[in-house]
């Protein structure tokens, strides 16, 4: 079992900034509609007491209690059939793993805020993400599933927390 501090890891030859993730966000759908001016286009459950609702501007915010659904395939996330419409995800604190495939093929991701809350992050979870530059993963995180950043080509830079024990594949 290796512990892997603040490693970075290149996936190509230029480095990139990551946005910080931020732990003040909060979990409520009310929250949600203060920080954004765009319209719902899309909302639904993602886990037993997770849900997201997506804007018309890009943002996919995920929030609630507990973990998201794994899914069996890339194309089973409640948001797949509006995935080009996703530019940046935000997860709000409380969500505490995300799910396999959860954003998988969503390719036009440029940003991804992970809580605190966060311990795990499933197989395939980012695969696919073809604009998806950089990710800073927070500490609490100590499982990343097989493949979860799978052909995400620009990925550059990943900030692997200290407390890691097991990346997958």
């Amino acid at each position: 079992k290796n512990l892997v501090e603040n490693v970075q890891v290149a996936a190509a030859k230029a480095k990139t900034q990551s946005k910080p993730y931020s732990s003040s966000i909060e979990s409520t759908a009310n929250d949600i509609n203060e920080h954004t001016d765009s319209e719902e286009i899309a909302s639904g459950k993602c886990g037993d007491n997770v849900n997201f609702s997506l804007y018309s501007d890009g943002e996919l915010f995920i929030y609630g209690s507990g973990n998201m659904e794994d899914q069996l395939f890339y194309n089973g996330s409640p948001w797949y059939n509006r995935r080009n419409d996703i530019k940046s995800v935000v997860i709000k604190k409380g969500v505490t793993s995300i799910g396999n495939y959860a954003f998988s093929f969503c390719s036009y991701i440029t940003s991804v805020t992970i809580p605190e809350s966060v311990t795990s992050i499933g197989n395939y979870a980012f695969g696919y993400n073809h604009m998806l530059s950089s990710i800073n993963i927070p500490n609490e995180v100590t499982y990343i599933g097989n493949n979860a950043f799978d052909c995400c080509e620009k990925l550059m830079w990943v900030n692997l927390p200290k407390g890691i024990t097991s990346i997958s594949g």
